[in-house]
């Protein structure tokens, strides 16, 4: 029986994606989140800091939950999900002093020295359940971090802001925030807003290198990056 899982954070999404589904080996924590991406209805699904995420038919003090819900935010959502369906993962921060609640740059950290995951050299070498981790600087969130839920697509025509000598990809994620654009599991038009676990797109530059060196978190245009340098994808260690 699944039990719930108390990180702290809050996330959004319930509708299908339009896309076709890849033939390759969906991880446990992955399968884990399109399950609750399809199984949380919006009135219990939202972004909360230090939430908790619960699934269908969870023990709970009275009896088991009738529901899935999601009240958590990006690095409580990843972290839930990865203690119940990838624990070695979450070995890598229990010698650090915010062990009991990493956040989105503690995530990046791991990534990046290779401590319970395997870093990602190139975008040909990222798979779905992979997870792509950024740390903002200077700002009054530590970063993001998300679940890469279909492989990287190389966007053939360049989309503002443009950086030379740079490639641009979109990457379709699953995370805790608000929507990502207008194909967003969270959209909803009119002004409403949906918050919570959900599945939209991310725009992701690499250098000549195969460097990740910028992203957007939508793939409309925009002025300016949402962060450049620390960025990092990893798949978790079994």
């Amino acid at each position: 029986m699944r039990q719930q899982y108390w990180i702290g954070l809050v996330v959004a999404g319930t509708l299908a994606w339009p896309w076709p589904a890849q033939s390759q080996e969906v991880p446990a924590h992955l399968a884990s989140a399109r399950y609750l991406l399809q199984d949380v209805a919006p009135e219990n699904n939202s972004y909360q800091y230090r939430g908790w995420i619960r699934f269908r038919g969870d023990k709970t003090p009275f009896g088991q939950a009738a529901v899935s819900e999601v009240h958590t935010d990006c690095s409580g959502l990843v972290g839930a999900l990865l203690a119940r369906d990838a624990p070695r993962v979450m070995q890598a921060f229990e010698h650090q002093r915010w062990k009991s609640y990493p956040k989105a740059e503690n995530f990046y950290a791991a990534i990046a020295a290779g401590d319970g995951f395997m870093p990602r050299k190139s975008m040909e070498e990222v798979e779905v359940g992979d997870i792509f981790a950024a740390r903002f600087v200077n700002d009054r969130n530590t970063g993001h971090v998300m679940l890469v839920d279909a492989r990287p697509r190389l966007i053939e025509t360049p989309i503002e802001p443009i950086l030379p000598d740079t490639r641009q990809w979109e990457i379709v994620v699953i995370d805790s925030s608000s929507a990502h654009g207008t194909t967003d599991t969270r959209y909803r038009p009119g002004g409403a807003r949906q918050t919570g676990i959900g599945r939209g797109s991310v725009r992701v530059y690499t250098d000549a290198d195969g460097r990740l060196v910028g992203w957007v978190m939508t793939m409309a245009p925009r002025t300016r990056l949402r962060s450049s340098g620390d960025l990092a994808i990893g798949k978790p260690l079994p």
